[in-house]
């Protein structure tokens, strides 16, 4: 028999996160209810915590980067039964609004009003609208943890893209955590032959190597546009991801661009966040300036098929297991810049 309560962990307020024992989510009849077997740590949920969110009202059980079985159905479900193993994204458009009907799903105008946040729990409802489109039955032999990685590898296929990467020699990613890293691997299997990743800390620098970066920069310890420029004979990166999210990092990824050249903004800034940009630059030069959001559905089905042929390894990019009563331990390692990722396993309290 299905229990009542479960444990969840609660954001309350920026920095307050407290374990609770919740009434699991009841069901209406197009509604799967999942019992969450793996969830991962990202870079939103940190935000977060530390500072809260502007899409993400609280007091929330936040965690967004799930994977489980289903353990009940509302009588409307067809699709999905008990115990079948899923991975699963948190969110799904609505197919009608006017970005849908124009294939720009990523923005459609409830997206972020109905994202299922709650992986930090026992277990997530899924309404109809993300079973429907983002959810897929993990095939024998794969676990939990590797398809908890369906939302940021599908985040990394849409800015990929928005790319143009015909010709392109030589690519420049700013950061080294998860994201940067997973581009890292797509860039490589798009062909690019020269891969540049700056970022901080030994270890991230480490396994940026280990997955094919061409050189390395250690961003405290080296001048970032004069190794660059010494790489490119000049010319600066013909691609420059940003993967931080720090308004000092949205600047310097211009000025790191050659003539001609790309920059994807990836990383989000805390809101109310302002640029300035060379205007000269940006005319003369003709550089493309790119912002990317989330996903469409077609983007979510070509992650699941990179991680189910295991075309990407996402495995070396978990630090660390945690039970969820120590979630704000992990959160706090990756404040001190310890690790990539971290999987919480809400099984264990």
């Amino acid at each position: 028999m299905l229990e009542k309560t479960m444990w969840a962990q609660v954001l309350h307020s920026p920095g307050v996160m407290t374990l609770e024992r919740c009434a699991v989510p009841r069901l209406q009849a197009n509604d799967v209810l999942i019992r969450v077997e793996a969830v991962l740590t990202c870079g939103t949920d940190l935000k977060a915590y530390r500072r809260g969110h502007p899409i993400i009202p609280l007091p929330m059980t936040i965690g967004h980067e799930y994977s489980g079985e289903v353990v009940a159905t509302g009588k409307g479900v067809t699709t999905f039964h008990e115990g079948d193993r899923v991975a699963t994204v948190h969110s799904g458009p609505c197919l009608t609004c006017y970005y849908c009907r124009r294939d720009r799903e990523n923005l459609c105008e409830t997206l972020t009003n109905g994202m299922v946040w709650g992986g930090y729990a026992q277990y997530v409802r899924l309404p109809q609208y993300v079973h429907r489109s983002n959810t897929m039955k993990i095939p024998a032999g794969l676990s939990f943890a590797r398809l908890a990685f369906l939302e940021p590898v599908a985040c990394v296929i849409h800015g990929m893209n928005l790319l143009d990467l015909k010709r392109v020699e030589n690519a420049l990613i700013l950061g080294a955590g998860p994201m940067g890293l997973i581009f890292l691997q797509l860039l490589r299997r798009a062909g690019v032959p020269r891969i540049i990743v700056a970022g901080k800390k030994s270890d991230r620098l480490g396994q940026a190597k280990r997955l094919g970066a061409t050189h390395v920069i250690d961003v405290e310890k080296e001048r970032v546009h004069a190794v660059v420029q010494e790489l490119t004979d000049g010319h600066g990166a013909e691609c420059v991801l940003e993967c931080v999210g720090r308004t000092e990092v949205w600047n310097n990824a211009v000025e790191l661009a050659c003539k001609g050249g790309q920059v994807l903004f990836y990383g989000g800034c805390p809101t109310g966040s302002r640029v300035s940009l060379d205007t000269r630059r940006l005319h003369y030069d003709e550089l493309t300036l790119l912002g990317t959001f989330h996903f469409t559905r077609a983007e979510v089905r070509e992650a699941f098929t990179l991680l189910c042929e295991n075309q990407i390894d996402v495995e070396s990019l978990i630090t660390g297991a945690y039970p969820l009563s120590e979630l704000i331990a992990a959160f706090h390692r990756l404040m001190d810049g310890e690790g990539i990722k971290f999987l919480i396993k809400p099984d264990q309290t």
